[in-house]
Order: structure tokens, then C-alpha cells, then sequence
């Protein structure tokens, strides 16, 4: 295979053609072609397999990798902001995971959800026969929360692990405070 034209910042995303005017309400990016053509494959897949007719999900994949594909995004902001959530499939190595947070800055706001399996990326996933897996990653995707930044749901539980953890009596004399704490 040959390319022909310029693959750079200014490039259209890969598969984007295909999306153009989609009603969907949910979008998937992926980090390679080869992803966005996994992914597509699996989520049509699974569609038909359950005999729904909704829209189909646009897939989308960046053309310059991940570590450098921030201004090819921006300029597709306005795209990627008619959707409601936008779900991330990562590569799950060093690099892919690293990236994560620059891409998250390059896409609109409190609308980016990552999707996380055990695979370096989709298309081994579905090389390897495990296309459940990668529709279980797209419905339990979770929303990207910066690190440093805890929900309160995970407060609760760490308040309630600080209270069941063993602490230091008080002296004896002091026996009718410890039972009270």
C-alpha cells in the first residue's frame, strides 16, 4: 500500500468521512486505523448479533499516533463537541497510557470517558477471538478524572478503612473513652 497527500496536524481523522453528519450521541476514538477498524468491527458486530437498528457508532482514529496527535484534534474540536461522550480506547502500554492526558486536554470538557482492558490494544483483542471484551470496554467506560482528583465515592471508603484501622488506647484510666471511640 501507498499513501498518497500529507498526514500531519492539518489531516482529517481516519475514518471521519464516514461520521461527518452522525446524529449519534457517543463517538470512539482509538489510537491507530487498524484500532478504528477493530473497534468498528466489534461494535457492528454486537449490534447485529442483538438485532438493534440504532445509528451506528462513529469510530475515528488519529493519524500521527498518540503522543503527537493534539493539534490534529483541536482541530476537530467542534466535531467531537456535538457528542455527549466520547469514549478514549487507549493503548494500554507505556506510551498510550502516557498520552492519555494530553489527548484529554486536545477534546471538550467532562465529555471524555476511557475505555480499559487486558490487551495492549483492540486489534489484539480481536485477533485473538476476544470481541466480548472490547464491547464490555465500550459499556464500561469510565469518566477520565485527572489524577489527584478522588470522587466521593471513593472518600466513603477510605473514611470507613481510617475508621476500622487499629489505633493507640488511650491509658488505662481513661478505659470509658476508649470504648466510646
Amino acid at each position: 500500500f501507498s499513501s498518497l497527500g500529507h498526514i500531519g496536524s492539518s489531516s482529517e481523522l481516519f475514518g471521519l468521512f464516514r461520521y461527518r453528519n452522525s446524529g449519534s450521541r457517543v463517538c470512539c476514538l482509538t489510537a491507530g486505523e487498524i484500532d478504528c477498524m477493530s473497534l468498528r468491527d466489534a461494535l457492528l458486530n454486537y449490534a447485529k448479533s442483538k438485532g438493534t437498528s440504532w445509528e451506528e457508532t462513529p469510530v475515528v482514529s488519529m493519524t500521527n499516533g498518540e503522543s503527537s496527535s493534539g493539534k490534529q484534534l483541536r482541530a476537530h474540536y467542534t466535531w467531537f463537541d456535538r457528542f455527549d461522550k466520547i469514549i478514549y480506547f487507549a493503548d494500554q502500554d507505556e506510551a498510550g497510557q502516557e498520552a492519555i492526558p494530553k489527548i484529554i486536554k486536545a477534546l471538550p470538557q467532562n465529555k471524555v470517558f476511557i475505555a480499559k482492558f487486558n490487551a495492549k490494544d483492540v486489534n489484539e483483542l480481536l485477533t485473538k477471538g476476544r470481541e466480548s471484551e472490547i464491547v464490555s470496554a465500550f459499556f464500561n467506560a469510565k469518566k477520565f478524572v485527572p489524577k489527584g482528583i478522588v470522587g466521593s465515592g471513593e472518600v466513603y471508603d477510605k473514611i470507613l478503612e481510617e475508621a476500622m484501622a487499629p489505633k493507640l488506647p488511650f491509658p488505662p484510666f481513661l478505659e470509658e473513652l476508649n470504648g466510646m471511640t
